[in-house]
């Protein structure tokens, strides 16, 4: 037998994960204001979105530049970076002008685009209050996307979990976070390329009620504090051949509410719910390559609940 074909044996996951594993793009918490003011907290990378990139990305970079400095990098960081795990993107530009939290906005994005570039389709981009926040999200109004919101769904490690136990943890329940990454990346194009929209998304739905259950399962049989939050997750979905939210598989499913029965049972409440909503956003660099990669979450957004599994 060949190598390739007894790691495939071996490996159900085999061919369907990047060599290289994906990457997510993170940032300190920063709030870009509409009239181009910029805030900034102190002490490094929120440690919750911290802990989220290390479970369920490979990679996590944090861009920094020669414009706007926003401190040494925190020991959780240095951490992650000794194992390789984190990298910093250097932006070197000449010359700017113009208010920083426009400054901010441009070069953090172009970290992004330029990663993008270099491995479409493998990199997110972390936004929300407690990471890169625009307000109003301005930046991203060149089309629209499809976003996908997870209520009460998802299980975060509290700020206070070592690292060093999360990514023990992330090895041993590989197949599960695995399981669950791959059935959100392929979540759209799954239903847009059926023949049956409602049965494939039907069946999507409790994919993703299963493997959001298995986590969890794994997290309360660990010795890791997990706390319930909700994410949403952002789909380029306008592509050249024509906006798929207003027409076909994609559209006949934006605004529905569906419930998660098996992740509510687990966590003993009725009122985990994902969701599909148009959003802001559909277009930045990856929506220009395909239709393929246009369909596979780009910008994530989470929300820690104070709510232990």
């Amino acid at each position: 037998m060949g190598e390739s074909a007894r790691r495939k044996k071996e490996d159900p996951f085999y061919g369907k994960v990047p060599k290289n594993g994906k990457g997510i793009v993170i940032s300190n918490p920063v709030t870009i204001e509409e009239n181009g003011s910029f805030t900034s907290l102190g002490g490094g990378v929120n440690p919750i979105e911290l802990r989220r990139a290390t479970l369920f990305w490979d990679r996590i970079n944090k861009p920094s530049n020669n414009v706007i400095s926003l401190g040494d990098l925190s020991p959780d960081e240095k951490f992650l970076k000794e194992c390789g795990i984190l990298q910093e993107l250097k932006v070197q530009v000449g010359q700017i002008s113009g208010d920083i939290g426009s400054i901010y906005t441009h070069l953090h994005l172009a970290a992004f685009a330029h990663l993008e570039r270099m491995e479409p389709g493998l990199w997110a981009l972390s936004e929300g209050e407690n990471s890169f926040n625009l307000r109003p999200n301005a930046s991203f109004s060149q089309g629209r996307g499809a976003l996908v919101e997870l209520h009460r769904a998802i299980p975060l490690p509290t700020a206070e979990v070592p690292l060093s136990d999360l990514l023990e943890f992330k090895e041993k329940r590989r197949d599960e976070i695995l399981s669950l990454t791959l059935e959100l990346d392929g979540l759209f194009s799954k239903v847009v390329n059926s023949e049956d929209t409602h049965f494939e998304l039907s069946r999507a739905i409790a994919e993703v009620d299963k493997k959001y259950s298995d986590v969890i399962k794994a997290g309360k049989d660990s010795k890791i504090k997990f706390s319930l939050s909700d994410f949403s997750y952002g789909f380029s979905l306008e592509v050249s051949s024509g906006n798929l939210l207003t027409s076909g598989a994609v559209g006949a499913i934006m605004g529905g509410t569906f419930g998660l029965p098996l992740v509510g049972g687990i966590i003993g409440a009725a009122a985990s719910t994902i969701k599909f909503n148009v959003g802001l956003g559909g277009k930045l660099s990856r929506s220009d390559k395909s239709a393929a990669l246009a369909l596979s979450p780009y910008r994530v957004v989470s929300r820690l609940i104070n709510e232990p599994i």
